[in-house]
């Protein structure tokens, strides 16, 4: 037996063991009181841009494919092209959608601003969940585009003829 297993069971025996031990933290509590007014409720709130509410910084979106789909390969690609300051947190909903989970107001808000995206030339449907949505009960049928026209002639770009594009197109 060496020197430090010899000192380390003789202070064990002298001190009772692992139940003394907790009898002895357990006595020192014993006068331990909260309720010298301190009972007074605190009020706390949130940091600004941190939500309250579950789905409120929340995104839901649908791959438009098909296909079966990788989740590992299209979380980390997201993940990766969006580089949210304060992480995100991406779950697969089943039936190729998703649900994108961010901690911030502002990385939400520059996704959305970026948008449309695609995943292994599929597009992403994307949707932001509002109070008393549920991320599976969202119908996923729309999504904004960027449409750009080449050879119009200069004299002919207005505001009227835009509007005709976008109802031919979609909806403006």
């Amino acid at each position: 037996m060496c020197r430090c297993e010899k000192t380390s069971r003789r202070w064990w025996q002298q001190n009772g063991g692992l139940l003394s031990m907790a009898n002895k933290a357990g006595d020192a509590l014993v006068g331990l009181s909260l309720s010298d007014g301190e009972d007074d409720d605190w009020e706390v709130q949130p940091p600004e841009g941190v939500s309250t509410w579950e789905y409120d910084l929340c995104l839901v979106g649908m791959l438009l494919t098909t296909s079966r789909v990788n989740f590992p390969s299209l979380r980390d690609l997201f993940a990766d092209l969006w580089r949210p300051q304060t992480g995100i947190a991406i779950s697969d909903l089943g039936a190729r959608c998703y649900l994108f989970r961010f901690f911030h107001k502002v990385d939400l808000e520059n996704v959305l601003k970026r948008c449309p995206y695609d995943f292994q030339q599929h597009l992403l449907v994307l949707h932001r969940l509002t109070e008393g949505e549920m991320p599976l009960e969202v119908p996923l049928f729309y999504t904004d585009m960027w449409v750009q026209v080449h050879g119009l002639q200069t004299g002919l770009m207005s505001e009227g003829l835009v509007k005709r594009f976008g109802h031919f197109i979609g909806e403006f």
